[in-house]
């Protein structure tokens, strides 16, 4: 079981925080403003195990790196914006970006639940969030296969050669861990907002959605897992997804 230090619990604080402001008592719209149709959900679905398929598919087969190829690695041949990434290696960031991951997989469907207007109809929202998170994984896990990218720590001398050794270093891009918490955080917001449209307090919760992914990607590049270039794509289609896929499913007028 893993201990948190006082400043990986801080970071927990903070993400339990900016999520966890919810104005109940602000104006709520009926649960009928989400709709669920078969055709949109069986091809959500088979998006994300279509991806998620072809990912496996595609990487089952990619080996490691060797010795010879992480003395062959150039740090010149990185671009410059990432290359400031490479000497990084923190282990207790690690640990602190998969507090955040795992909280934003588990808190956001816990607070909408919480929500009294989205109780009367929880099946809803409860299949959107899951959609999200299909989708997106699937995509990012392909895009992982497909790009074959090789981690910061694997051109750092002082990170263990076990370590460097492993597939998951040719893993980079982009970031899971980004992409995920993007994912759910947008698209808890995009849902949260259809349900209290007139919330005084929406910006501090969209703020939250835009706040939580920014801290896992910053972990995860303290941590040497991966580039800026990584993450900021994990954030920009992790988001992406989240607020598409919510968005989607909002019943339209004359619907």
């Amino acid at each position: 079981m893993i201990s948190l230090s006082n400043k990986q619990s801080l970071i927990y604080r903070l993400f339990l925080f900016v999520l966890t402001v919810q104005p109940f008592t602000a104006a709520t719209r009926d649960s009928s403003i989400l709709q669920l149709k078969l055709h949109r959900e069986l091809a959500l679905g088979s998006l994300g195990v279509v991806s998620a398929g072809s990912s496996f598919l595609t990487g089952r087969n990619m080996p490691g790196l060797s010795v010879a190829q992480i003395n062959a690695l150039d740090p010149n041949s990185v671009p410059a914006c990432d290359r400031r990434s490479i000497g990084n290696y923190s282990h207790s960031a690690a640990i602190s970006s998969d507090v955040m991951l795992y909280g934003s997989m588990i808190v956001p469907g816990l607070l909408l639940m919480a929500d009294p207007a989205v109780r009367k109809q929880p099946l809803k929202p409860a299949v959107i969030m899951s959609e999200i998170f299909v989708v997106n994984y699937g995509l990012t896990s392909l895009a992982k296969e497909l790009a074959g990218r090789t981690r910061p720590y694997a051109y750092n001398p002082l990170v263990p050669i076990e370590k460097r050794m492993q597939r998951d270093a040719r893993r980079s891009f982009y970031s899971g861990h980004t992409s995920t918490s993007a994912a759910m955080s947008f698209g808890y917001a995009t849902l949260w907002s259809s349900y209290h449209p007139d919330a005084p307090l929406k910006p501090l919760v969209w703020a939250g959605a835009a706040l939580i992914p920014a801290v896992t990607g910053y972990l995860r590049v303290r941590a040497g897992e991966h580039f800026l270039s990584d993450v900021l794509a994990g954030y920009a289609t992790g988001a992406l997804c989240g607020w598409l896929v919510a968005r989607w499913h909002k019943k339209r007028s004359g619907n």
